[in-house]
């Protein structure tokens, strides 16, 4: 049987050759067709990063002080000016920026420090204005500047929009009340002086806060309690600006002497530069420092001689005669016979 092994089946000739030949270079990969997933996915990444980068920019742009000069001469006749200033300083805040303490916690301007603090310093001034109106009326108060007090006076309950323009139409009744005869306004130089006294008051509170923040100071930037106490600060001394204004504007009682005159309008002069400090950025830089400023410690100097002035002409005018009071309430009886 080996032997028969030795023996080759077929001769050589007969057997086929099969060649096998393989590529020498690498076959190019199949194409790919178009795709729109790198795009999508890098359109998605540039919206988060600009509703990331547009939060900061619109809670800056958000921050609103409005602090013209308040100007009655346009729009309707106030024949009490006192309120038509209250209506238009609420009115610039509803109109404006929105109340910013009734934002959901989402929205940019629940972010900031500066405009809360202006807005609620500004109703608390006018809410104490508002309250030394009806402790002058020496007859029956009237119901609607009453009622205007009552909802300027409220803490804030998350519904501050609605009940200031209740607030501002009330005081708008009341206006026309006074213009009609049926409504009295408290004249004279007695509730000039009265006034001035009441804004030296809003000075000491807020100079007491802003000195006890500025020594020592906390850097630049300020603080929020710095930031919110030199706009509460601020925000009391434009509405004692704007209404000491309109008191002098409206006067009809002359002054005694040129003494006291000049004397109130030196305060109304002071209140007017202390309301105008409007910085950029709060910065509360302590005494030894070589950069930056401290405004706590500037608008409490500011406030201060916003104070002695006030306190001297309030002083001249309660010593001048005929200094009483004058509430001017003609038709009182006609007013108790509408209500």
């Amino acid at each position: 049987m080996a032997d028969d092994m030795t023996e080759p089946l077929a001769e050589t000739g007969d057997v086929p050759i099969v060649k096998l030949s393989y590529q020498a270079f690498e076959e190019s990969a199949a194409k790919k067709p178009f795709s729109f997933d790198p795009w999508v996915k890098a359109m998605k990444v540039l919206a988060v990063a600009g509703i990331v980068l547009a939060y900061p920019l619109l809670t800056v742009t958000s921050h609103d002080i409005i602090d013209a000069p308040v100007d009655l001469s346009e729009g309707r006749h106030w024949s009490a000016p006192e309120a038509g200033v209250a209506a238009t300083l609420i009115t610039r805040e509803l109109n404006g920026p929105g109340w910013a303490a009734d934002r959901h916690r989402w929205h940019p301007q629940s972010r900031l420090i500066a405009l809360p603090a202006w807005q609620a310093g500004l109703v608390a001034a006018l809410a104490d204005h508002g309250r030394l109106t009806l402790s002058l009326f020496e007859g029956q108060r009237d119901q609607d500047l009453a009622t205007a007090v009552r909802l300027l006076g409220r803490s804030d309950d998350g519904a501050t929009e609605p009940r200031l323009g209740a607030a501002r139409e009330a005081l708008t009744r009341y206006d026309g009340r006074v213009a009609a005869g049926l409504a009295g306004r408290p004249q004279g130089l007695g509730a000039l002086a009265a006034e001035l006294q009441l804004a030296s008051g809003w000075a000491d509170a807020s100079r007491s806060e802003l000195t006890a923040l500025a020594s020592p100071g906390d850097g630049w930037i300020a603080s929020q309690e710095a930031v919110s106490a030199v706009y509460r600060a601020k925000a009391r001394a434009h509405v004692a600006h704007e209404l000491l204004k309109a008191r002098l504007a409206a006067n009809p009682t002359p002054f005694p002497s040129e003494n006291a005159e000049n004397l109130a309008e030196d305060a109304v002069l002071k209140w007017k530069r202390a309301a105008q400090i409007h910085p950029l950025f709060v910065s509360n830089q302590g005494g030894d420092g070589t950069l930056g400023a401290n405004h706590p410690a500037m608008l409490a100097f500011l406030l201060t001689e916003a104070t002695k002035s006030s306190t001297r002409a309030a002083a001249a005018l309660a010593a001048e005669p005929g200094a009483q009071t004058q509430d001017t309430t003609e038709s009182q009886a006609g007013s108790d016979a509408t209500n």
